[in-house]
Order: C-alpha cells, then structure tokens, then sequence
C-alpha cells in the first residue's frame, strides 16, 4: 500500500469514527442535545479536526443520512435483482424501509430536521456529501424504477402514466409514510392503527393493486 494509498485510508476511518461519534451522541441525548463540541469529545479528536471533514452539524447530519441510506440502497438492490415477481420485489422493497426504521431509530428523525435543501444547495455549490447525498437518492428512484418495468414488460402492471412518474408517486408515499409514522406524527382520528410493519405492507399491496388495474381504454397516459 503506498503512502497516499494510506492516507486516504485513514481518512476514510478518521470520518466513519466521526460519523459513528455522532450517530452514538444523536441516539443516546436526540439531535437538539449534539454540538460539535460534543461530537469532538466523543470521539476523542479536536473541534478544528472536525471541521475538516464536515462544514456543519447539518452536513454531518446529512453524511449520516447518507451512510445510513447506502445501507437501504444495497438490500434495494438485492431485491431488483431476485428472482421474485415484479409484486414480490415491490413488497420486498418496503420491507427495507421498515428494516431501515428498525436498525436506526434516528434515520427518519433526522431526515426532519435536516434543512436538506440548504444542505444540498444548487448543482454548482454541492459538498461531497451533498452530490453523495443526491446520488444515493438517484440511485433509489432508478433501482424502483426497474422493478416496476419489469413488471409492465411482462405485463404484470399496467400504466396510465410514464413509468417515471408513477415511480415518483410510490416513492413519495412511502417515504412520507416512513417520516410521518416513525415520528409518531399520526392524526389522533386515527386510534388502533396495525403494527407499522404491517401498515406498511398494507401501503405496499394497496400501490401494487393500481399498478396490476388496466386503465380503461381511451385513459390518456401522459
């Protein structure tokens, strides 16, 4: 291994310290507890060290975000690439989010309190994190998005509207069930709601329905 070989490896395990620092300080005392004091504490390294790996506590925030969605991409994409039918695979799908909830309490915590507009910025002003950030969720939108042509290729599903933007559908209601019921934020005219997990496979075979009903004839698809 040679030197800048090295180097860039320490980095690396420099900012994962930094980021399992974090991550161990937000689930112990919750995101408003944290300074980046603290995290320098944590993990046992100067404040001005810190700060050269992440700008702010939003950017740290959003790198945990982002370490904890490359998780979620990987078992995504195992999914896709099953041999289970297109409905399998979307169901499977929404089951890596709940898992997601599970492993990491604070996931969708974060994810509400991270300005990620600010923090991701204009394509020109993005951090590296930031255009990771952007990727991972390209990534997620592209991996959904050939679940669902696989199934109207083997006419499993069919669309009244291009695939793209079907996928942008589904995703914004998972995700936004994701944060609204890990939050606790359910509407109190709601009582004696199932078990998220089985809400959400509700969720997950309510979307398939409409993708297996064949619009009727003369339905414009665009």
């Amino acid at each position: 291994m040679g030197v800048q070989e090295r180097r860039e490896k320490e980095r690396e395990q420099r900012r994962i310290a930094i980021l399992d620092a974090a991550k161990a300080l937000y689930t112990q005392l919750g995101l408003e507890g944290v300074s980046m004091d603290r995290i320098a504490q944590q993990a046992e390294l100067a404040k001005g060290t810190i700060y050269l790996y992440f700008k702010s506590r939003e950017e740290m925030m959003m790198a945990l975000i982002s370490h904890e969605m490359e998780h979620l991409l990987q078992a995504l994409e195992q999914v896709a690439a099953s041999d289970l039918t297109p409905q399998q695979q979307l169901i499977d799908a929404v089951k890596a989010f709940h898992e997601l909830s599970q492993s990491s309490h604070f996931f969708y915590r974060i994810m509400m309190q991270v300005n990620i507009t600010h923090v991701v910025g204009r394509d020109h002003e993005r951090s590296v994190v930031a255009e990771q950030f952007a990727q991972q969720n390209r990534r997620m939108f592209e991996v959904i998005l050939g679940i669902v042509q696989r199934g109207v290729d083997r006419g499993a599903f069919h669309l009244a509207h291009p695939p793209q933007y079907v996928v942008a559908q589904m995703m914004l209601s998972i995700k936004g069930a994701m944060v609204i019921l890990t939050n606790d934020m359910m509407p109190p005219m709601f009582p004696g709601m199932p078990p998220l997990e089985q809400l959400l496979s509700d969720i997950a075979r309510l979307l398939i329905r409409g993708l297996e009903h064949r619009p009727a004839e003369g339905t414009p698809t665009t």
